[in-house]
C-alpha cells in the first residue's frame, strides 16, 4: 500500500519489519542455544527439538556460520555442528 501500511494487518510496514526481524533474531538465538547445549548435533535433530522445519534450520545455521558463531564438519552424509 502507498500509505506505508501493510495490507493484511493495517499496521505500519516499519513495525511489521521490526516484528519480522525480532522473530528471526529469536529463532537464530534458539538455534545457537540448542547447538551450544548439544555440541555435535545435526540440523535434523535441531529441527525436531525446536519443532521447526529443517530448511528453516538450514537457513539460520548458514547465517550463523557466515557470522562465525557456528562451525560444521562433514561426517558421512551430514554436517555436525558446533558453536564457536
Amino acid at each position: 500500500m502507498s500509505d506505508g501500511m501493510t495490507a493484511a494487518t493495517d499496521i505500519p510496514m516499519s513495525l511489521a519489519d521490526d516484528l519480522r526481524n525480532a522473530a528471526k533474531a529469536s529463532m537464530k538465538t534458539a538455534i545457537l542455544d540448542d547447538i551450544k547445549k548439544n555440541p555435535g548435533t545435526w540440523k535434523e535433530d535441531i529441527s525436531k527439538r525446536l519443532g521447526i522445519h529443517r530448511q528453516t534450520v538450514t537457513t539460520y545455521v548458514n547465517e550463523l556460520m557466515a557470522a562465525g558463531a557456528v562451525s560444521s564438519k562433514r561426517v558421512g552424509p551430514t554436517d555436525v555442528l558446533r558453536a564457536n
